[in-house]
């Protein structure tokens, strides 16, 4: 071949990657394909063989296109393709399940779990079957919204703009989710499962008091929630919640976080905390919508997947805690209705609520109550010599708590000899916030 560009010379243009060449190749042949194979030599065995052949070719050569695409963030522009491909294919599982991963990835959830009942709907009329387990996998994962379905692309690289050519051959390679790459691995691009499995586990549990004493018969309350032998031959039809109760500074608190940190290794799903400040008088309670978004985002949902409403947040947060094992801590909540949203729905999950309230609407909805009383006399003196240090408690060890407290009823301010200088220490603002 000679030169035929104007200035008589030209660069030899470079190669691209080998791994990229075979999806190039795929929108080649694909641009090339002219109706029905072998259309006007009907009739002959042989090449009626080979023209089915060809078709099957041709749908291959279109699912490893649609796959590559899908990788490289051009699901806009793939949705009517697919959508064509369905209308011809209507049973076909694969074909369905690339539809409803790019309708979910542009942004259209309900569109794709329509896409779902469709199909299952058709397979049991003609067929009296149920859609297979990738294809029930991928609507669980679309309904809890599942991190793991977002798209991850190579550093640098952009989704592709919707207005660009809906043929062309997307430049830049990523990871198939719910189907192998044809391209082979690339190990500069992490797969939808690795990068998955590189997200954070929430582990939100506040640091426990070292001094925690007594309560052996509450823990013993709290450790029966815990799931048995008996759990795994009938499990439980939903998650476990117990409200621990009890009147300002009894240690609701210092209970329900001394019993987490002791089992929280058997919440492998993750660990999550929060203040709903019910009592303080500094901030105002804290409202369910703001903790189910906290809660999600730190469940991996991506900011842009939650909804605004509470109830459908709410509804969100149940569907992507299902099947896990989560452990929930509740803290000060004023009211019931601040804490059912905040429940999880699901088995193998467990959550503490703590109030100076008795939370009998809680307690309607199927919670355990766990009354909290004031410690006993040893345990009390116990926790009193462990605050104060073993010299201090032995230099002085007839002096009795009877005493102290006859002290405190006789001076006008009995509080005032508490105050630790800061407000997170000063006794009022303990007992206001507990």
């Amino acid at each position: 071949m000679t030169c035929q560009s104007p200035s008589g010379c030209c660069a030899p243009r470079a190669r691209p990657p080998a791994r990229r060449r075979p999806r190039a190749s795929l929108g080649a042949a694909l641009a090339l394909w002219r109706g029905q194979p072998l259309a006007d030599v009907a009739g002959i065995a042989w090449l009626e063989g080979q023209a089915e052949r060809l078709d099957l070719l041709g749908t291959r050569i279109k699912r490893a296109l649609t796959e590559a695409r899908l990788a490289a963030g051009d699901h806009v522009r793939l949705v009517p393709d697919l959508e064509e491909l369905v209308a011809d294919q209507p049973l076909d599982e694969r074909v369905v399940g690339h539809l409803m991963l790019a309708l979910y990835r542009s942004g259209r959830q309900a569109d794709a779990l329509a896409c779902y009942l469709r199909l299952r709907a058709a397979l049991a009329d003609e067929l009296g079957i149920d859609p297979g387990q990738e294809l029930r996998d991928l609507e669980t994962a679309i309904l809890r919204q599942d991190a793991r379905l977002d798209l991850v692309l190579p550093r640098g690289a952009a989704v592709l703009p919707s207005a660009a050519e809906p043929n062309a051959v997307p430049p830049q390679d990523g990871p198939s989710l719910g189907a192998p790459s044809h391209d082979g691995p690339s190990p500069d691009v992490p797969s939808a499962a690795s990068a998955a499995s590189e997200l954070p586990v929430p582990a939100q549990l506040p640091p426990v008091t070292a001094d925690f004493v007594g309560r052996g018969v509450a823990l013993g309350v709290l450790d029966d929630l815990l799931p048995s032998a008996d759990d795994a031959a009938a499990p439980r039809a939903g998650a476990v919640a117990v409200a621990v109760t009890g009147t300002a500074g009894v240690g609701k608190t210092a209970l329900a976080l001394h019993w987490a940190h002791r089992h929280r290794h058997l919440f492998p799903d993750g660990q999550l905390h929060v203040n709903l400040r019910g009592f303080d008088p500094c901030c105002p309670p804290t409202e369910p919508g703001r903790v189910l978004r906290d809660f999600l985002q730190a469940l991996n949902v991506p900011p842009h997947r939650i909804p605004d409403d509470t109830d459908a947040m709410a509804a969100l947060y149940r569907s992507v805690v299902a099947g896990r094992r989560l452990l929930v801590i509740v803290d000060n909540a004023r009211d019931s209705e601040q804490t059912l949203p905040l429940l999880p729905g699901g088995p193998g999950s467990i959550a503490v609520v703590t109030s100076r309230v008795q939370l009998t609407g809680l307690v309607a909805a199927g919670a355990r109550q766990l009354s909290l009383d004031l410690l006993t006399v040893p345990e009390a003196s116990d926790l009193l010599a462990r605050r104060l240090g073993d010299a201090r408690a032995a230099a002085r060890p007839a002096f009795r708590l009877a005493a102290i407290a006859a002290e405190l009823r006789e001076s006008p301010s009995p509080l005032d000899k508490f105050d630790g200088g800061e407000v997170s220490a000063d006794i009022r603002a303990v007992f206001s916030c507990s």
